[in-house]
């Protein structure tokens, strides 16, 4: 969020500077249309501005089960008596479903700007997204007040939690993107969420 803080590995995790909103951020896609359908969505204003107000009371609507820290995969391990590992079961899956909230902000937007060839000018299309998992990212935050002082900076930075939730934020805002991409008829560059629980069931 423009600064950064430097302190030992081992001070005191409660020592961290954590905001409910560090793990949200910006990701920006470009559409892959010709200029004929830029030109045409420019000149469809109120059209444009009526189909992203549904996609946004459409998306409010469907945000049945937001994200929690209980969808960090579940991962055990297996310790004998003399400390030694027997077995690991490391998942990168989620362990329950959830649907992306809201954003803070996520719209169409046009450049017209030079490509390859220095000397010609283009018209593109990007879908711009800004957010992430907002319930999960408070709980993160609560838990760090919680047991912080237990949790060296280090264990904080390196933890499962975070790592779900730096993960989690940007394919939320990813799966938004694609969304409203499907939403306007627009195709991007896309893959399948492979750590997505409904991919396990599958």
């Amino acid at each position: 969020m423009g600064f950064r803080f430097d302190c030992d590995p081992f001070a005191s995790g409660s020592t961290l500077p954590l905001i409910r909103n560090m793990f949200h951020g910006h990701t920006l896609v470009e559409c892959k249309e010709h200029e004929d359908v830029i030109l045409r969505l420019m000149s469809e204003v109120e059209a444009n501005r009526s189909k992203m107000l549904e996609f946004l009371q459409q998306l409010d609507s469907e945000c049945t089960a937001p994200a929690s820290l209980d969808c960090i995969p579940e991962n055990a391990s297996t310790i004998t008596q003399s400390g030694a590992v027997q077995a690991q079961g490391l998942l990168s899956v989620d362990s329950k479903p959830w649907t992306p909230e809201p954003p803070e902000r996520i719209g169409l937007y046009h450049a017209y700007i030079r490509g390859f060839n220095r000397d010609v000018r283009t018209h593109r299309l990007f879908i711009s997204c800004t957010g992430g998992l907002s319930r999960a990212s408070d709980a993160f935050c609560n838990l760090v007040i919680d047991v912080g002082r237990h949790w060296t900076a280090k264990e904080v930075c390196e933890s499962e939690e975070a790592w779900w939730l730096r993960k989690g934020c940007q394919r939320s805002r990813c799966r938004l993107i694609k969304r409203l991409a499907d939403a306007f008829g627009l195709t991007l560059d896309h893959i399948q969420d492979i750590q997505s629980y409904d991919r396990a069931q599958v």
